[in-house]
Formats: structure tokens, C-alpha cells, sequence
């Protein structure tokens, strides 16, 4: 476990090893006053002289040594803490690369709690580990281990009787490791569940209080928590016993030594001043070994955390090349296409081919792979097998950044920055003008949006986009591609939350966008891809037919479904409607 942390702290080691040097300092200076109480005694019990000047060397000894212990163990936290920041901020830079490497949709599948929980509070709860647990419990540890060996060097026996209750305390430990270890998996699986569910009902209240789905999705939030709740508590029950044993023997080193010490001193058989000093040295144990075994049940849940961290990202990474375009043409073409999520087949050994220039289709029913393969197409995920080209090119040999440039991808699911609309919509392309975001919103029915708003399109739209409709947040999304003017343009439900009033205007816009470049929407709006050169029809993943809106609507079943429930719902209206 050590080493796996130690990789992350690159040329910070010597912090480290500085800051358990000064925890070393600071514990001997706590024992000191221990040794200074054992001079005083041993001078009473054994009638020898004691000045005013002996009692004030004592009591300097004793103050400077508690001076001296702070200072060391503040100097050596503070050590410890700059190192402990500084491991990681790498874990967290080490972690973005893998996860910037890994495939979104794998991200999507995750969730955002467990995300937030992996990259704040797993990696957080490292500190304890870096910033105290180790400097303190290698110090503590060793300090230890030489009282023990002192008290043994000035008398075996009287060493062995303060060490007889460890025994106990070691069995009572390892117990509350072991049920600890049995509890960790359920006890983080449950924090993650917890944290889903959380983000999941805050950012749906909007839709839970319309439905009036209050019950079913606040009972899955309660649910979740108490479930957390009873996790955690179940541990510590489990757990407890065996912690009160641990810290209770571990400091009672005077439960042999007194009796049979006082025995062996009363026979003659041992010192008083051996008894007197080995007492001293065993109680001032009790500090340091209960410091020492309070950091052990957090290595047993960082080492959990550990693991966890490498596990979410010990995933398969995207195949990704780091070539420039140079295929011949922009055509995309899918061949022999096998993708399935987790184990469930989605798309199953499919050919297809969208050619520049021409406006190419996927239509199906829901669940059909539609969007799959718009989310293959810009490399959310590498298919499981066959291979999506561009103009003959791997799409697997490109860079993210080069395969970024071909395509604009304007999604149904829109995310706005909480940033202005001039800044959301110059995410298409960062380096362009004031002026060019303007023509590109202009071209993209946009202006509609701001010239009402008070800053216009300075204003700040808002924790996702939360000030504007989903049919504007829509058009800026369109804007973007403009802005970006790509030779490949993806629309999957581009116009989901586009009003009727503004449909055709949209429609003109994106018509506009889409001259001389590769095509490929998906749309349940069957209307708006009629004239489409290309209609793909999937049924299950798989390719039924294609050809033009009259071919295939004479030859295709599922077609001619999809076409004529488009056509009743243009045609439905209230009771009552003219």
C-alpha cells in the first residue's frame, strides 16, 4: 500500500522522511517528563537528598521537553501536510490523464456521485494516511519498539508483566480487523448507492414535483440514505466490542506489573527503583500505542480506497491514435459494427455507409441502436468489433483532437457552462471573435434568445443552463456547430425541444449548416428526414433496409409503422380542437 502512494510523491520523499524524523523528536520529548517523575520518585522511596536545584532542573526538563514536543510535532505536521497536498494533487492529475483516456459512455454508466465520490472524498481521505497516519505511525511504532526494549534491558521480568496484557489487545485488534474488512465492501457500496441517488433526486426535482413523483423518488433517496445509515452502523456494532478491548489493554500495562513487581520488590527478588522506572516507562506507552493502533483501521479502509480508486479506472481505454486526417473523402462508413452495453447486444455486425455531401438517416424504434451509433461515431465507446471510418481512416488511428475537428455533434442532451452565451457558444471554437460568435448565433435563430435579456449575450445562463428553455439551449448547441463549421455534422434529436413556431426557421439554419458536409441525423420527427438521400431503417441493431423515403416506405414494415404513428400524431389533437 505504501509503495502504491510513494509512486504518486515524486520529489517530495524528503518531506516525508523529515516530518517522521520531527514526529520521532516529539514523541521522545513526551517521555521525558515520564523518566524526569521516575528520578523524583526513585530519590523518595530510596530516602536519597533532593535540593530546591534538583527540583528545578526537573521542573526546566520537563517544561522545555513540553515546549520542544509541540514545536516538533507542529513542524512536522505542517511537513507532513505540504507533502500529503502535494501526493495528491498527483493521484488526482494521474487519475484525470486515465480518465480523459477512458470511454465517456463507461463514465455515464458510473454516475456523477460516484465520480464526485472518487475524485473528492476517496482521495481526500488519503490525507489521513499521508498527512498523520504514516509519519506518526512509523514514529509511534518505533518509539514504541524502544521503550519496550528498554524496559526488557533494565529488567526482563518487570518488562514481560507491563507487556502482559498485549496479548489481549493484539486479539481484540485483529478481530475488529478482520469483521472491519468484512463490513468495508458493503459499507463503500452503500456510500456510492447513497451518492447517485442524491445527485440523481436533486437534479430531477423539477421533473419528480410535476409528475408528483415525490413518493417513489424521495423513497429511493431515503432509502438509499438509511441504507448508508445502517451500513455504517451495522460496522461500528460489529466492530465495537473488540475496540474497547484493544484500548482498554493496551494501556493497562499496570495490571500484572504492579501486584507481582511489588511481590518481586517485597522478595527481594527486584529493585524498587527498576519497579518504579519500568512503570514510568510502561504508562508512558499508553499514548503512543493507542495513537499507533487508532491509524490502523484507517489503512485497512485507505488500502480499500486505494484499490476502489485504481479499480474505477482500471478500465479498457479508448483506442485512440495519434495521426492526422488524411483520408480521401469524408464519407463515414460503419462495417461490420458488433457493440453491446455490459452484456446486453445493442448493435449486431452492421454495415452502413454516409456519404459526403448527402444527408444520410438512422431512423427505428427506440432501443434500435440509433444512437449508439452516433455515440460510436464520436468515440464515446470503441465498438466491441469491425471498425467506423472516415474517408477510409480508422477513426481508432486519430487523435481525439483531429476526430473532434470533422465532427460537430449536436445532441438532444445540451450542457451549458455556468458561463455567458457568448462563452457557451464560442466552445465550438475558442479561438473565434466576438463577431464571429455573433453570425454564428445569428444563423442559428439565436438572437431571439438574449436581445431581451439585460446583458444580451453576456448574460450568464446559469448552473447548466438553468435560465433558458430547453428549445434555446437547443439553438446555442446549434450555434456551436456553426461556429465550428465541420465537414461532418451529427444531429441526433437536434431539434427535440424545438417549438413549432420555430421549426422551420431551425430547419432553414441547420439546411444552411449542412451544405457540402457528411449528414447523418437521428429523428423521431420522421417529417423533417423524408428528403433525406439515405434512410437507414434499424430494427434491433441491425440494418432492415435503406433507401429513399418512397422506396423504403413500400418495403419496410417497421418503416411504415414508424411513418404513420409520425402521421396520427401531427394529426392528434384535444377533444374538443378544430
Amino acid at each position: 500500500m505504501f509503495k502504491k502512494i510513494l509512486k504518486y510523491s515524486g520529489n517530495e520523499n524528503r518531506l516525508l522522511k523529515v516530518s517522521i524524523f520531527q514526529s520521532i523528536l516529539s514523541i521522545v520529548c513526551s517521555i521525558i517528563p515520564y523518566f524526569m517523575t521516575y528520578l523524583v520518585i526513585d530519590r523518595l522511596v530510596t530516602n536519597q537528598e533532593m535540593d530546591g536545584r534538583f527540583l528545578l532542573i526537573i521542573g526546566i526538563t520537563v517544561l522545555v521537553t513540553l515546549i520542544l514536543q509541540n514545536i516538533f510535532y507542529l513542524t512536522g505536521l505542517s511537513n507532513s501536510h505540504i507533502f500529503a497536498f502535494n501526493v495528491l494533487q498527483n493521484i488526482r492529475e494521474s487519475l484525470q490523464e486515465k480518465l480523459e483516456a477512458l470511454p465517456i459512455g463507461y463514465i455515464q454508466d458510473k454516475g456523477k456521485g460516484t465520480m464526485k465520490q472518487v475524485f473528492v472524498e476517496d482521495i481526500d481521505s488519503i490525507e489521513t494516511l499521508l498527512a498523520h497516519a504514516i509519519p506518526e505511525g512509523i514514529s509511534n511504532l518505533l518509539v514504541t519498539l524502544i521503550v519496550i526494549i528498554s524496559m526488557l534491558f533494565v529488567d526482563i521480568r518487570l518488562g514481560l508483566l507491563s507487556l502482559a496484557s498485549f496479548p489481549i489487545a493484539i486479539a481484540g485488534f485483529m478481530f475488529m480487523f478482520k469483521i472491519g474488512s468484512k463490513y468495508m465492501a458493503e459499507y463503500y457500496a452503500a456510500g456510492q448507492n447513497m451518492n447517485n441517488n442524491i445527485i440523481e433526486y436533486i437534479n430531477g426535482m423539477e421533473v419528480v414535483k410535476v409528475f408528483n413523483q415525490d413518493g417513489h423518488y424521495f423513497g429511493k433517496y431515503k432509502e438509499s440514505i438509511l441504507n448508508y445509515r445502517d451500513k455504517t452502523i451495522s460496522q461500528y456494532k460489529a466492530t465495537r466490542p473488540s475496540v474497547a478491548t484493544y484500548r482498554v489493554m493496551f494501556a493497562a500495562s499496570s495490571l500484572a506489573l504492579l501486584p507481582v513487581g511489588s511481590y518481586l520488590v517485597m522478595n527481594q527478588s527486584a529493585s524498587i527503583s527498576n519497579l518504579v522506572l519500568v512503570f514510568c516507562l510502561a504508562t508512558s506507552l499508553g499514548a503512543p500505542l493507542l495513537r499507533l493502533v487508532s491509524f490502523l483501521p484507517a489503512l485497512m479502509q485507505i488500502n480499500y480506497k486505494i484499490d476502489e480508486l485504481e479499480n474505477v479506472m482500471n478500465f479498457e481505454p479508448l483506442q485512440v491514435g495519434d495521426n492526422e486526417f488524411t483520408g480521401e473523402n469524408y464519407d463515414v462508413s460503419f462495417q461490420n459494427i458488433e457493440f453491446s452495453y455490459d452484456d446486453t447486444p445493442v448493435v449486431r455486425d452492421l454495415t452502413l455507409t454516409a456519404k459526403e455531401g448527402e444527408t444520410t438517416a438512422f431512423v427505428g424504434e427506440s432501443g434500435s441502436g440509433k444512437s449508439t451509433l452516433a455515440k460510436l461515431l464520436v468515440h464515446y465507446y470503441d465498438p466491441n468489433s469491425g471498425k467506423i471510418t472516415i474517408g477510409g481512416q480508422d477513426i481508432r488511428e486519430l487523435s481525439l483532437s483531429t476526430l473532434g475537428s470533422l465532427v460537430s455533434y449536436v445532441s438532444q442532451d445540451v450542457f451549458l457552462f455556468n458561463q455567458s452565451i457568448l462563452e457557451n457558444i464560442r466552445i465550438g471554437n475558442p479561438s473565434a471573435t466576438d463577431e464571429d460568435v455573433l453570425e454564428a448565433a445569428r444563423q442559428a435563430q439565436c438572437l431571439s434568445i438574449f436581445e431581451h435579456l439585460p446583458n444580451g449575450i453576456h448574460t450568464v445562463v446559469g448552473d447548466k443552463g438553468g435560465k433558458l428553455s430547453g428549445g434555446e439551449k437547443q439553438r446555442i448547441s446549434i450555434a456551436r456547430a456553426f461556429l465550428k463549421n465541420s465537414p461532418i455534422l451529427l444531429l441526433d434529436e437536434a431539434m427535440a425541444y424545438i417549438d413549432s413556431e420555430n421549426e422551420k426557421v431551425i430547419t432553414q439554419a441547420i439546411n444552411k449548416l449542412a451544405e457540402n458536409k457528411t449528414v447523418i441525423t437521428i429523428a423521431h420527427r420522421l417529417k423533417s428526414i423524408k428528403d433525406s438521400e439515405r434512410i437507414y431503417v434499424l430494427n434491433k441493431g441491425r440494418v432492415e433496409c435503406f433507401g429513399t423515403h418512397e422506396g423504403i416506405l413500400s418495403e419496410s414494415e417497421t418503416y411504415q409503422k414508424l411513418w404513420n404513428a409520425a402521421i396520427k400524431s401531427e394529426m392528434w389533437q384535444p377533444k374538443g380542437g378544430h
